[in-house]
C-alpha cells in the first residue's frame, strides 16, 4: 500500500472503529457500538495500524489494551472525530442558524415599534439593528453594512431608493402637570417661555423642528440637547422642559409626561425604507416591514401610506 492510498484509508468510519475498541476494550462490543460486524471492526483497525505503521492495541484472549502509540493516536483521533461531528451537525438544515439580517434605523422607530416587529421573527432570522441619526442610517445602507434602513425620506442623499411607509404628525411632549398638558391642542407660539429640549444639530429631526420654530418666531437654542428619545422624554417627565417629537414615540412616553397635539399640520415627516438600487432584497426584510407597519398603524398621529398598507 503506497503512502497516498494509505492516507486516503483514514476514513471517519475506521477512526470511529478504533475509538470504539479503545472505549470498550472489546472488538465485539465495539462492533455493537458502531453498528457493524466484528470482522469489519477488525479490518478497520488493521487498516489503520497499517497506515500508522505500528500496532495500536495489545491483543490477548482476555483483553484488548492500547499500546503507547495507540494511546497517542486515540487522543488525537478523538479530537478529529469531535470536530467532524460538529461540522456535520452545523451543515444539517435542522441545525443551521437562521440567516442574518442587518437593518439601520432611526432611534424613534427602534425604541418602540421596530423592537416589537423584530420579536415576531425570533428563530426565523438573526436580526441586527444599527441605530442612529439619519446620516448614520444612510451611511450604513450606502456602504452595505445594512441591507436596508428606516429613515426620514424628506432629504435622502446619494443614489438610494426610497419606499414610503407612513406619514407621522408631530406632538409636544410636556410634563403631566404642565399648564399645556390640559390643552387639546397647542401652537408653537405657546412655547415662548418654555425651556426647550432638542436633538443635536446633526439630526434631521432638529432641522425639521427648527425650520418650523423659525416660521413661528420661536427658534432658539435648546436648554438641553440629547441624542435619544428616551433621554429626552425622561427630562420632560422630570419637569426640565418640553420637546417637539414625532408621534411615533407615543409608546415610549414615561410616567410623568404626556403628548399634546400641535396645531401645526405642516409639521410632519414621512418614514420609509431606504435601500441601494443594486442590492438584493432579503425575503425576511419584507416580512419584518409588514410586522412593523402593523405595529405602527395603531399609533395616534400616524397614517400608513404606499403599498405597504395593503400588504400589512
Amino acid at each position: 500500500m503506497n503512502a497516498d492510498h494509505e492516507s486516503n484509508g483514514l476514513t471517519p468510519a475506521r477512526l470511529r472503529a478504533v475509538l470504539a475498541v479503545s472505549a470498550t476494550g472489546s472488538f465485539s462490543e465495539a462492533a455493537l457500538r458502531v453498528g457493524t460486524s466484528q470482522s469489519n471492526v477488525s479490518r478497520a483497525v488493521a487498516t489503520v495500524e497499517s497506515i500508522v505503521g505500528a500496532a495500536l492495541f495489545d491483543r490477548s484472549t482476555r483483553s484488548v489494551r492500547l499500546t503507547d502509540i495507540g494511546r497517542e493516536f486515540v487522543e488525537r483521533a478523538a479530537v478529529v472525530d469531535a470536530e467532524l461531528n460538529a461540522a456535520l451537525r452545523a451543515t444539517r438544515p435542522e441545525h443551521r442558524p437562521p440567516p442574518r439580517l442587518t437593518i439601520a434605523s432611526l432611534s424613534s422607530v427602534t425604541e418602540v415599534h421596530l423592537a416589537t416587529a423584530m420579536a415576531t421573527l425570533v428563530g426565523v432570522v438573526r436580526l441586527q439593528c444599527v441605530e442612529g441619526l439619519q446620516a448614520a442610517v444612510e451611511h450604513a445602507v450606502a456602504t452595505g453594512r445594512a441591507a436596508a434602513g428606516l429613515g426620514d425620506l424628506s432629504d435622502v442623499h446619494g443614489d438610494l431608493e426610497v419606499r414610503p411607509l407612513w406619514r407621522e404628525e408631530f406632538r409636544l411632549a410636556v410634563p403631566s402637570g404642565h399648564r399645556l398638558a390640559r390643552r387639546r391642542r397647542v401652537e408653537l407660539g405657546d412655547l415662548a417661555t418654555e425651556p426647550l429640549i432638542g436633538f443635536s444639530r446633526e439630526a434631521e429631526l432638529r432641522t425639521t423642528v427648527d425650520r418650523e420654530l423659525a416660521v413661528a418666531r420661536q427658534l432658539r437654542t435648546p436648554d438641553y440637547v440629547v441624542d435619544r428619545f428616551r433621554t429626552a422624554l425622561s427630562l420632560v417627565a422630570a419637569g426640565r422642559g418640553v420637546m417637539v417629537v414625532p408621534s411615533i414615540v407615543g409608546g415610549a412616553v414615561p410616567r410623568g409626561a404626556r403628548l399634546v397635539r400641535l396645531d401645526h399640520p405642516d409639521l410632519s415627516r414621512t418614514i420609509g425604507v431606504v435601500r441601494r438600487a443594486d442590492a438584493e432584497t432579503p425575503p425576511q426584510l419584507d416580512e419584518l416591514i409588514g410586522h412593523l407597519v402593523v405595529a405602527v398603524s395603531a399609533t395616534d398621529g400616524v397614517e400608513v401610506i404606499g403599498d405597504e398598507q395593503g400588504a400589512a
